[in-house]
């Protein structure tokens, strides 16, 4: 006779607005649920691709089985569930995201940084070979695509001398 350690147990009640993301992790693997799908209804089917989910609105029902059935579903969850694999994966997918946004961020920084140094190194070469500031400022608008007044705010920052 199997043991069954949570047949007698309290439970408390089910929070029906509870994301039903464990269950999604714990049974992802096809041939995880088709055990359960065996162990719940007494069958003994074993190709897991026969296996169809039939979701309403993305929510799995199971609610007579989960409920006649409790402690098997729940012995089956602590069994199967890897919390060591699932803080893993939630590290890496936190990881994944950060290097993305890290690459965006470092990208649009290393863009504005590569075109104040190109206006710099202009601005010097310009005046290097002794081009008028009021030259400078055309060559600055035509070459950047800038304003009267962003050219201007350029000038006064690098352009040195008179």
């Amino acid at each position: 006779m199997k043991h069954k350690p949570y047949i007698n147990q309290e439970y408390p009640t089910t929070n029906r607005e509870y994301k039903d993301g464990l269950f999604r992790l714990v049974f992802q693997k096809k041939e995880d649920l088709l055990s359960l799908y065996n162990a719940v209804n007494g069958s003994n089917y074993s190709n897991p691709a026969e296996l169809e989910v039939n979701t309403l609105g993305n929510v799995l029902y199971l609610t007579d089985i989960l409920t006649d059935q409790k402690a098997e579903v729940i012995q089956m969850i602590l069994e199967t569930y890897d919390k060591e694999l699932h803080d893993k994966t939630l590290r890496s997918e936190g990881y994944e995201t950060g290097k993305a946004e890290g690459y965006k961020t470092g990208k649009a920084d290393g863009i504005s940084s590569e075109r104040e140094n190109g206006i710099l190194q202009l601005l010097s070469t310009l005046q290097e070979l002794n081009i008028s500031r009021q030259d400078a400022h055309i060559k600055l608008k035509e070459k950047y695509s800038l304003s009267k007044e962003e050219a201007e705010k350029y000038l006064d920052k690098y352009w040195k001398g008179l």
